[in-house]
């Protein structure tokens, strides 16, 4: 499957520079703006598919992103994009296949 995948980026990539157009829009990627761990904007999403203080999952093209953190809310969203606000803590990837890619904390954990 993750072979599969890297043909296909390989193959979207490649057309997206012969066309000369950015590789997420040849491949339906999803676009993510984060800054710091305050805010999020996520382009090219597909609604929402639940929203509480502490979790926003969000449906995107090939799965779905998990952001987790405190005090989220969702600030503005449209068709195309939506801002989520709040202390997050963590972003996590799900493909339709149910791979989970790990949380991505934003900081290094001791190894033991």
């Amino acid at each position: 499957m993750v072979l599969a995948s890297r043909r296909r980026f390989n193959a979207g990539r490649d057309l997206a520079r012969a066309l000369d157009i950015p590789v997420d829009v040849v491949l339906d990627l999803p676009r993510l703006v984060l800054l710091g761990n305050l805010q999020v904007l996520i382009e090219n999403h597909r609604g929402i598919i639940e929203y509480t203080g502490e979790r926003i999952r969000v449906s995107l093209p090939s799965g779905e992103l998990r952001v987790e953190g405190s005090g989220l809310v969702l600030r503005r969203i449209s068709l195309d994009e939506m801002l989520i606000e709040g202390e997050i803590g963590s972003i996590a990837f799900q493909t339709a296949g149910g791979h989970t890619t790990p949380p991505s904390s934003g900081r290094e954990e001791a190894q033991p």
